[in-house]
């Protein structure tokens, strides 16, 4: 009987042998889980979409604005807006942008980045850099050529070159973005919106982008906006002013008047106000400032006229309204 307990004892490598070998097992298990996890996107999909009525956040939490102008992707604002943007600074109002994607699906700016041949197709991992890239360039010229703060730029960070997809005909269906392979809103470089507030991304879907657009609207509640023509001939962009539109109809602040670029959004348009540009010159250097940190010359594109003269087409967001 003296003897059992060190009989025992000979057990002990053996069950040590075991136990490690459970405990491996079950961290790999869990490493397997928790990979698959951060695979995913940052989503938490909405079962019914219900419009609007109050701001994500408090009220305290983010400042008022006086005009709020929505851009397509980064460089939109400065093409479309630069001496809007900067005639109402200078008047002591104060501007927020609105980037409804970052221009993950700009294939010039990623090859750029990556120094690719034109013929070459941008991996997602590049056209994702192109993106993070490109929010931080919005936020730098913002900052440099229009007189605004880091603040004053927000983005949605909805999928470019696929956003024509989210239609109002299935507002729940999630659509995943060829060049990024990301069907959600992730953190690309500068935190988008939605995770800033809640700290996870809607799903790539009509209604996750026109929530996000309604609380944007709710929380900033400004007097003017400006928003690309919903009949662009860009699908990304006229799909971005139609998204819009429809945040207007359903949230528009009282008494705010919207504003189309691009070109008109009706058939008979009101030509509400051109604005001449002071300085073509820092306007185009403005422009410039996201083509040298790309390499890629010419971008974004603009219009020659556009360093003239800024062209705007009052807007009619009521709810009886058409869809243009």
């Amino acid at each position: 009987m003296a003897g059992r307990p060190f009989r025992w004892l000979c057990y002990l490598p053996l069950l040590f042998v075991l136990a490690s070998c459970s405990v491996a097992n079950e961290s790999q298990r869990l490493g397997r889980f928790y990979s698959a996890v951060r695979a995913q996107p940052q989503i938490q999909p909405s079962a019914d979409y219900v419009p609007s009525t109050r701001a994500a956040v408090g009220a305290d939490l983010i400042a008022k604005a006086d005009v709020v102008v929505f851009a397509t992707r980064p460089g939109d604002a400065v093409v479309n807006a630069y001496a809007t943007i900067r005639r109402a600074v200078a008047q002591g109002q104060r501007v927020v942008i609105v980037y409804v994607t970052d221009g993950d699906a700009q294939t010039v700016v990623a090859q750029g980045l990556a120094d690719l041949p034109a013929s070459a197709t941008p991996t997602p991992r590049q056209y994702l850099h192109g993106a993070a890239v490109l929010q931080e360039m919005a936020v730098r010229v913002a900052e440099s050529a229009l007189g605004l703060a880091k603040e004053d730029v927000i983005f949605l960070s909805y999928p470019d070159g696929v956003l024509h997809e989210l239609t109002p005909d299935r507002p729940d269906h999630v659509i995943r973005s060829p060049y990024t392979e990301k069907d959600g809103v992730h953190d690309p470089n500068i935190t988008p919106y939605r995770i800033l507030r809640s700290g996870y991304g809607y799903p790539y879907s009509y209604n996750g982008v026109l929530r996000d657009l309604n609380d944007v609207l709710v929380e900033l509640n400004p007097r003017q906006i400006y928003l690309p023509s919903p009949a662009g001939a860009d699908e990304t962009k006229a799909a971005a002013g139609r998204l819009i539109a429809q945040s207007l109809r359903e949230v528009a602040p009282p008494g705010a008047q919207a504003f189309t670029y691009g070109r008109p959004a009706a058939a008979a348009p009101i030509v509400l106000h051109e604005v001449d540009v002071a300085s073509a010159d820092e306007k185009q250097r403005a422009l410039n400032m996201f083509a040298a940190r790309i390499g890629s010359e010419g971008w974004p594109p603009v219009p020659p006229s556009l360093l003239e003269e800024e062209q705007f087409w009052q807007f009619s967001y009521t709810a009886d309204a058409k869809t243009e």
